[in-house]
């Protein structure tokens, strides 16, 4: 068979069509999908749709076809209206539902028939559905119809109560969340068992106290959330029909003691409660992996644990003033994350630690250690990451770090004096943090035996100089901070070695000139000399590939060199002591330039005419009284600029009619108009630049008067209006 060229144009035409009708099928559902909806094929079942609707508040008749395909509703409403009940009329037709969700749809209470052959329906979602301060009712049997229902939220909506139905009505429910509502102890009574729910919510309720028969419903309930209720006593036999129990989270409470657990827990989460010691039924579990029983009021000495699969333990922000001991050689070398943060522990022995050989973090962050010995840290072999910092170091012994490869190495707000020879044994370390001491100075090019350092922090400290060398061959080095130091010098050879250095950090110092090799730092994107004692910024002596240059709060009044052939694409100058800015001393690849809070009271023609990139240009507070579209304007821009004018004593001058009315330009956008002043020319009063007609924008006027004219008095006139009567 053969194709006409017709044929073909025809072919095309019907395909084009198919393509622009395609997305009204799709947000149509054939005609069935309500308004303020969007509906879409269902990503499994052929021939069914998921629809999500956006209302202010829930229809009285239903909005959806006799016979629905939507198989999955969300329904989100934004009213903020008195309480309703949901009706049978709002859902009518959707009879092949598997999954519906209500949110915030100011729902007190829901009518006996509204799920009405909904049998198919899998999942219900129904969240935050009374107003604030109203409570959500749900009456008896209003749930019947669901007997296939497998998973259901029910949350945040003050529900007080449950109805004596709710478990005999859902016999196949596995997943069940009645967070934030307003449930105690006593809710949970039943005829009926939930003998198929593993997943359990019961968090945010008010709950004080766990009775003996409070879980006796839930014999098959994997994971239980009682987290942040008021739980103050667990009754011995709560747990004991709960033997399939894995992971249990009882979380800001105020539990003192809890009951006997079962032994299949594997996760076990009892932050902030009021334990001072470890029940004697958590020290027995065998299965244990995670357990955080941080923020308590837990004190040394700590029971061993007997688990021999724990791998994370979390005793962070409570008494202990020594490590605890762990409960066997096969515990301690499963446990790979062992926080034992912000407690009192004042050393570290050979034993405490020693058997750890598996760790990987080990967190002594916020503790009182003063010394650091040659056999802390013995064996600890797969340690990753090690957290010293916040505690009152003053010594690091030389052997201290012997044989470890971690990669991480936190030791900052301690009370060194110098850096640890201890460090130059950590071949493999990647990070160190070595901030907030009182290091004074940088000695045996301590860093260029680390040969895999890729970060160093070493601000807040009390550096004045930076040597030749003394951060020489660190070749994966790529950030590097010394800022809030005093350094007052630094040598133009400090960083020979370091090709991958990208980031560095010399703000809040007291430098007063800076030269920075462009070869020795050919990858650095990233420079702040911030807060120094700049008296002027040479563009020849900043590595050219800088993209980042934060110089603010310097004492810069001037740019020196042709800035030509820098790639910056960020400047900032604020708060320094500018006067003028000229085309040549700003690089043609700037995005964004700050030089607010200078004393900028010029800006030569074309400033701007070659920085097509820019999009961002701070001018405020300054000393500005006019600013000309000649100086500013970027013939072959590519975006938008935005430019801010606020705080410079601006005359309302016609050099600056291109920023009001219909002479404004369409790629300028000064941002803050409606905060910037300018001085009327006539009357001297300050105006507001959006109030200002572009007709008030005055210029001098030229022109001779004949004699005997009185209008000649007047210094500026409208440059674009008529010469005044009785001028010439």
């Amino acid at each position: 068979l053969s194709t006409t060229p017709i044929d073909v144009f025809m072919i095309i035409r019907l395909y084009l069509f198919h393509l622009l009708l395609l997305p009204f099928v799709l947000s149509a559902g054939y005609g069935n999908c309500p308004y303020g909806c969007q509906c879409r094929p269902h990503h499994s079942i052929p021939s069914a749709w998921k629809a999500e609707c956006f209302w202010e508040a829930l229809p009285d008749d239903s909005p959806f076809a006799v016979s629905s395909s939507i198989v999955s509703l969300s329904i989100r409403c934004s009213s903020s209206s008195k309480g309703r009940s949901l009706s049978p009329a709002t859902l009518k037709g959707l009879h092949q539902m598997h999954s519906l969700s209500i949110h915030k749809c100011q729902v007190t209470t829901i009518e006996k028939d509204t799920f009405k052959r909904m049998e198919e329906l899998k999942e219900l979602i129904l969240t935050e559905m009374a107003p604030p301060g109203e409570a959500f009712l749900l009456p008896d049997e209003v749930l019947a119809p669901l007997s296939r229902l497998h998973s259901l939220q029910l949350s945040d909506s003050g529900m007080d109560r449950l109805p004596s139905s709710f478990f005999c009505s859902l016999p196949h429910l596995q997943m069940l969340n009645l967070s934030g509502n307003a449930l105690s102890s006593s809710s949970f009574a039943s005829p009926c068992i939930a003998a198929n729910v593993i997943i359990l919510d019961l968090s945010r309720n008010r709950i004080s106290e766990l009775l003996a028969s409070t879980l006796d419903i839930f014999p098959a309930v994997r994971q239980l959330f009682i987290s942040l209720n008021s739980i103050s006593s667990v009754h011995s036999l709560s747990f004991n029909r709960t033997t399939l129990l894995q992971q249990l989270d009882v979380e800001g409470n105020s539990l003192t003691s809890i009951g006997v657990l079962p032994e299949t827990i594997v996760s076990l989460n009892g932050a902030y409660n009021s334990f001072s010691t470890l029940p004697p039924s958590i020290l027995r579990l065998p299965n244990l992996v995670f357990f955080n029983m941080s923020h308590n009021a837990l004190g040394s000495p700590i029971s061993s644990l007997q688990s021999d699969h724990l791998e994370t333990l979390d005793l962070s922000f409570n008494g202990l003033s020594e490590i605890p001991a762990m409960a066997s050689n096969r515990t301690e070398s499963t446990l790979v994350h062992f926080d034992i943060s912000h407690n009192k522990i004042a050393s570290i022995e050979k034993e405490d630690l020693e058997q750890l050989r598996g760790i990987q973090t080990l967190n002594l962050r916020s503790n009182v250690l003063s010394e650091v010995g040659e056999d802390s840290f013995v064996g600890l072999k797969s340690l990753v990451s090690l957290d010293l910092s916040h505690n009152r170091i003053l010594l690091v012994s030389p052997s201290s770090f012997t044989g470890l490869t971690f990669d991480q190495l936190q030791l900052s707000h301690n009370k060194l004096d110098r850096i640890p020879p201890a460090l130059s044994h950590m071949s493999k370390c990647k990070s160190i943090d070595l901030s907030s001491n009182l290091i004074s100075s940088i000695s045996n090019n301590i860093f260029s035996k680390i040969p895999q350092l890729e970060t160093i922090n070493l601000s807040d400290n009390r550096l004045e100089k930076i040597a030749q060398f003394e951060f020489s061959d660190c070749a994966h080095l790529t950030a590097l901070s010394l800022s809030h130091n005093s350094i007052r010098e630094m040598a133009a050879h400090s960083f020979v070695g370091c090709p991958s250095l990208r980031r560095l950090d010399l703000s809040l110092n007291r430098l007063p000139s800076l030269s920075l090799s462009s070869s020795s730092l050919s990858s650095l994107r990233h420079l702040n000399i911030s807060s120094n004692l700049l008296m002027s910024v040479e563009w020849e002596s900043l590595p050219s590939r800088v993209e980042h240059l934060h110089i603010d709060h310097n004492r810069v009044r001037i740019l020196k060199g042709n800035a030509a052939n820098h790639r910056c694409r960020v400047l900032s100058l604020s708060h320094n002591s500018l006067t003028s800015l000229s085309p040549s001393l700003l690089p043609d690849s700037i995005e964004y330039l700050d030089v607010s809070y200078n004393s900028i009271a010029s800006i030569a023609p074309s400033t701007f005419s070659s920085k097509s990139s820019l999009s961002s240009l701070n001018l405020g507070w300054n000393a500005l009284r006019s600013l000309s579209l000649n100086s500013i304007n970027i013939p072959d821009v590519l975006s938008s600029v935005a430019i801010r004018i606020q705080g410079n004593p601006l005359d309302c001058s016609c050099e600056m009619d291109w920023m009001v009315g219909k002479s404004s330009s369409p790629h300028l956008s000064v941002i803050d108009l409606d905060e910037s002043e300018c001085t009327h020319l006539v009357h001297g009063k300050r105006q507001n630049m959006t109030t200002i007609d572009a007709s008030e924008m005055l210029c001098a006027y030229n022109r001779t008067c004949g004699s005997g004219c009185n209008c000649c008095a007047f210094s500026s006139c409208d440059c674009k209006s008529d010469c005044p009567r009785g001028c010439q």
